[in-house]
């Protein structure tokens, strides 16, 4: 089978773009006699003057950026000062869109539609669809015909899905690469392939291109599970345990609520208790389920190195680096509870970092 890689040119320009942008990120900060935000370099140069409010505001500045004035004008904001798309901010869950890959989502408000700007204000995909999803690795998710449904059937409200239509997969240079296309947030976006034929590996997804190829992805979920179950759980001893723990890991406690440790201290402290639990899942009766989390929460001595995994909005970037939640039930009599172990896919591979057990001390 021939195998052929997706790396095209907009891609590859992409990508050494953002790295020559590392060290230009601003960040925002308040003016403490406004109350108003603003943008800084690294080195703390003022670049963006306090103008902003701040709680629609995105954290990190890379190339474009929505705001809104004190007077609750909205618009796009790019590194060189151009103004674009006045009004027109895309929102979700009552949040200002965040860049992407170089790319923002916009609004048309009359014909309550999506489309996507580039980092220098350029409209690159109309507003022709019902919603369209952050870019990930140059790949968007798209839907046509659909109708937006309000949550509270308030179309005040920013919380909404859409219902029915077609979904497309396409690039940033808005070219479809698969109609009808079925894949979510359990793919691993940035491990695309192009093949001839579809892949026969179980831990794969593979959907049919309107060329004629297969584009494949790996499923994070099934990647998960089949590690957790051939690799983490039959080798669970000290020694694994270690192996796949994060340097730093936060576990809950009655007292203190969130608290953390160095991953060897916590394991060398608890490995009873964590294997007491984690053992019952060798059981065919275990009684447990994986679920893909947004929400991480993080060391705060690590803030710096985490920041890789989130988006300028603070948001994780749950396609390439997913949160995967061990559910373990447990019943005794009418007491029911939860015990939580959380792995976060690093580039080593998966790396336990939350921990809650009920009805047992964590120390």
């Amino acid at each position: 089978m021939k195998t052929i890689h997706f790396i095209s040119l907009l891609i590859t320009l992409n990508t050494l773009i953002l790295h020559s942008q590392v060290k230009d990120i601003w960040t925002a900060y308040e003016d403490e006699s406004s109350g108003l935000y603003g943008f800084k370099d690294e080195d703390g140069n003022i670049k963006v003057t306090p103008g902003y409010l701040g709680f629609m505001l995105a954290q990190k500045f890379t190339d474009i950026v929505a705001v809104m004035e004190e007077n609750n004008k909205s618009y796009y904001l790019t590194k060189k000062g151009t103004k674009v798309g006045s009004d027109s901010l895309f929102m979700s869950d009552n949040s200002f869109d965040c860049e992407s890959e170089g790319f923002i989502r916009f609004s048309d408000k009359k014909k309550s539609t999506v489309g996507m700007f580039s980092s220098e204000g350029i409209v690159v995909i109309p507003a022709d669809y019902n919603f369209l999803s952050q870019v990930r690795n140059g790949l968007i998710i798209g839907v046509k015909g659909g109708t937006k449904e309000y949550w509270n059937n308030d179309s005040t409200d920013e919380h909404w899905s859409i219902k029915g239509g077609t979904i497309y997969l396409i690039d940033v240079k808005n070219n479809i690469l698969v109609k009808d296309f079925t894949g979510e947030d359990n793919l691993d976006y940035n491990s695309l392939t192009i093949e001839d034929e579809p892949s026969t590996d179980s831990l794969k997804e593979s959907f049919t291109g309107v060329n004629g190829k297969f584009y494949t992805f790996y499923d994070n979920e099934k990647t998960f599970k089949n590690w957790f179950i051939y690799n983490f759980l039959d080798g669970l001893n000290k020694d694994n345990l270690l192996n796949h723990t994060y340097s730093k890991v936060m576990y809950w406690t009655e007292d203190n609520g969130w608290v953390s440790k160095t991953g060897k201290d916590f394991i060398e402290d608890n490995f009873d208790l964590i294997i007491s639990r984690l053992g019952d899942l060798k059981s065919d009766s275990a009684d447990y389920f994986i679920s893909l989390e947004s929400f991480v929460i993080t060391p705060p001595e690590l803030g710096k190195e985490f920041e890789r995994y989130f988006d300028n909005c603070g948001n994780l970037k749950i396609t390439q680096y997913p949160l995967m939640d061990v559910v373990i039930n447990h019943k005794n009599g009418n007491d029911f509870y939860q015990d939580h172990f959380e792995f976060f896919k690093t580039e080593n591979g998966f790396k336990l970092l939350m921990v809650t057990i009920r009805n047992g001390q964590l120390k």
